[in-house]
């Protein structure tokens, strides 16, 4: 890699992408995880209207869910990235990947992703 060009200039993965835009996909993956809404709601900085706001409390068992969940769609995301290559010039990534193929070897399931 070029020393005089960082890896954290990349162009955008997909154009008119903002972080905003990046929240409504959170939401979208929290419905499909079957996440409660009072938890949705949290986690975006939003209330849930009316009565059912004033009922609804996020517990702690609710939200080891979600944990468990992301957990599963960030190690599936690793494995799809490594599809593409078993290296990154971005250190940090680089890390993430090796972990990934280590871990994945060990179990059997993400060196075959």
């Amino acid at each position: 890699m070029d020393e005089d060009v960082s890896p954290a200039v990349w162009l955008p993965l997909v154009e008119g992408l903002t972080p905003h835009g990046l929240r409504h996909s959170h939401k979208t993956w929290m419905l499909e995880d079957s996440i409660p809404e009072v938890l949705q709601a949290e986690r975006l900085g939003h209330t849930v209207p009316g009565i059912r706001g004033v009922y609804s409390h996020v517990s702690d068992s609710m939200r080891d869910e979600l944990k468990v969940k992301l957990q599963r769609r960030w190690e599936q995301s690793l494995a799809q990235r490594l599809k593409y290559g078993t290296t990154s010039p971005v250190p940090v990534l680089n890390r993430l990947l090796e972990a990934a193929r280590t871990k994945g070897t060990a179990r059997g399931h993400l060196a075959s992703a």
